[in-house]
């Protein structure tokens, strides 16, 4: 059965399915300063003071981050490890990056929606950015859920 957008988010849900959502509390969370990597300037002249969730997502109470895994979407210049922000309560749209569930696996991978003008129906499929993966294919027979669409990604690297 095809019900491609989830109604409302299941944290729950994705739990049974190993993948653990993170909920940063991007609510309390503040950004200080700009730190220059140029021209070293008075750290008070350049307080911010905005909140994390005006940088990373429009609805930050149905926003998770996600870890990575695989090398499917490495042309999106999203890497393993690497960390995704996903809004679930934003309406996945053709060319999105979008977290879905297909026949109880997740995945992470570019929503394709074309119309099919002899059939009149929308034909879907989620496609990777990197030519070695095959696109995944959605048929009525599917049991497909569109969780939320990546709307930023970030690279934890350990710096030193």
């Amino acid at each position: 059965m095809m019900d491609i957008f989830t109604e409302a988010f299941d944290v729950e849900h994705l739990h049974l399915n190993n993948l653990t959502p993170v909920r940063f509390d991007m609510e309390h969370t503040r950004i200080c300063a700009r730190v220059p990597c140029g021209t070293p300037a008075p750290i008070f002249s350049q307080v911010q003071g905005k909140l994390l969730s005006e940088y990373l997502s429009r609805n930050p109470k149905m926003t998770f981050l996600f870890e990575v895994t695989g090398d499917s979407m490495v042309n999106a210049g999203i890497h393993a490890g690497d960390v995704v922000v996903v809004d679930c309560r934003m309406e996945a749209q053709h060319g999105n990056i979008v977290l879905a569930e297909v026949n109880g696996e997740i995945t992470l991978k570019r929503l394709q929606m074309i119309p099919n003008k002899r059939t009149k129906t929308i034909e879907m499929a989620l496609i990777p950015d990197n030519p070695r993966h095959p696109p995944v294919k959605l048929s009525d027979f599917d049991d497909v859920h569109i969780f939320g669409v990546a709307t930023r990604k970030m690279r934890i690297e350990e710096l030193l």
